[in-house]
């Protein structure tokens, strides 16, 4: 069950990037954002809600994840976005072009999504895999 929730969790938040970046909507960053909130909600009380293999990484690291769930997550994940994606494709017939952004070259962005990647696993290691937060309702929010 938890290996299927971070797959359902993984492919609709990837699903929405697919769609809203392919379109160009303006309002991408919020739909993208608010794909994630709802499906941390969605399952973080079961797998954890890590939606990511850095996340998973890092609560592997912590020792808050198995190697074999660990495997698996990441083997869900991996799947999920290839079926988000390509299902975004057949929707919109455009594709999502994951790269540096115009001005930016690929080690700048290495070190940007590197800090940033950080910050999401230590949000996430620290609001929603916490004894201390256990049972408090803002942690999707918060990632």
């Amino acid at each position: 069950m938890k290996v299927m929730t971070e797959f359902v969790g993984t492919f609709i938040f990837l699903f929405a990037i697919s769609l809203a970046a392919g379109l160009g909507a303006p309002l991408a960053p919020i739909a993208i954002g608010g794909a994630l909130m709802v499906m941390v909600y969605m399952g973080g009380h079961r797998s954890g809600g890590h939606y990511n293999p850095a996340v998973s990484f890092g609560a592997f690291l912590g020792k808050l994840l198995s190697a074999k769930d660990f495997v698996a997550y990441v083997v869900a994940q991996i799947v999920a976005g290839i079926c988000a994606f390509a299902l975004g494709f057949y929707i919109t017939g455009k594709t999502v072009a994951i790269e540096p952004g115009q001005g930016f070259d690929a080690a700048k962005a290495l070190i940007v999504e590197t800090i940033f990647t950080l910050a999401l696993v230590l949000v996430v290691l620290n609001v929603a895999c916490s004894k201390k937060t256990e049972g408090k309702g803002f942690y999707g929010l918060a990632i």
